[in-house]
Formats: C-alpha cells, sequence, structure tokens
C-alpha cells in the first residue's frame, strides 16, 4: 500500500474511532465496522467500480448493511471513493482500539508451536497486556524470535550464534 494511502487510513480510522466516548463503545464500533466489511465481502467490486453511479453503490450498501453508524461511514468511504481503503483502515481502528485498551501485539516465532509463560514476560518487558501470534518455524533450532511493532528481538540460537561471530569478527 501506499504510503500517502496509509496515512489517509489512519486519518478516518481516526475520526471513526473519535465517534466512541467510551472504549466498550470504540470496541462495539469496531466489531460493527468489520461485520460490515465482511458483508460486503462479496459486493466489494461494485462499490469500487467507477463506471457505476453513486446511487446504485448507495442502494447496495443500503441493502446489505441498513442504517447504522458503521454502514453511514462506509457510505461516507465509497462516496468519497476510498472504499479501497476499507481493509486498512479496519487494522487502523484494530490498533487505535489497542491503544485505548494498553495492549500491544506480538508474533512470536518458535521451534515448536508455542512456548509457555512468554506473553508474561513480555507482559512484563512492556508493561501492557500482550496479545500474542504463535508461529512455528521449522528451521529454528532452539529459542524464538519475538515481532511487536518496530522492534525485533532474537532469542534463538541462530541469532545468538551471529551475534557471536560479529562481535569476534567485528563484522
Amino acid at each position: 500500500m501506499k504510503t500517502g494511502s496509509v496515512f489517509l487510513a489512519a486519518r478516518y480510522a481516526v475520526a471513526y474511532d473519535g465517534l466512541a466516548k467510551t472504549n466498550d463503545e470504540a470496541r462495539e464500533s469496531l466489531l460493527a465496522y468489520q461485520k460490515a466489511l465482511a458483508a460486503l465481502k462479496d459486493a466489494a467490486e461494485y462499490i469500487t467500480n467507477p463506471t457505476l453511479p453513486f446511487s446504485a453503490k448507495e442502494e447496495i450498501l443500503a441493502k446489505i448493511l441498513g442504517k447504522n453508524k458503521a454502514a453511514a461511514f462506509i457510505k461516507l468511504l465509497a462516496a468519497q471513493k476510498r472504499f479501497s481503503l476499507a481493509a486498512q483502515i479496519g487494522d487502523e481502528l484494530q490498533k487505535l482500539l489497542d491503544n485505548r485498551l494498553g495492549v500491544k501485539r506480538a508474533i512470536i516465532t518458535t521451534a515448536a508451536a508455542q512456548q509457555p509463560g512468554l506473553e508474561a514476560v513480555l507482559s512484563k518487558y512492556f508493561n501492557a497486556q500482550i496479545i500474542a501470534a504463535y508461529e512455528s518455524d521449522k528451521d529454528l533450532l532452539a529459542g524464538f524470535t519475538i515481532r511487536q511493532g518496530d522492534i525485533y528481538i532474537d532469542a534463538s540460537a541462530a541469532g545468538r550464534v551471529k551475534q557471536l561471530q560479529k562481535s569476534l569478527t567485528g563484522k
């Protein structure tokens, strides 16, 4: 996605999220938005079709979504020819909700299917609730890697060997 699109999606997400006064309202708004996007999965090509007049798109949206805050927001996206940003806006809304709730998401890659206790350690490290998605990598012999936002922690055996090699050779 283009950099400008990311910023634009973030701005739309902030505007939609700003309608919620409480964390519970923000959670409900996000769920309503996600349900609306799921309902529009098969109609997305019509909504983004430039040859279709907006009145026809408006009818499609009304039939599928009815009338609610999420439907009105998606209608606005379609009217502004920004519906292609809808999925990215959903991702940004999730980030905003996580931020409201003090939650951080991390991807933990391990040699085994799951390493018990890593979430608790990460929660202390980041001083926040951690929601982890575990991935298994058969190439990892031992240890794990963690990706949380821009932070990357390599606690794998291969990573330690690379660090040792770098310290011994200076490269």
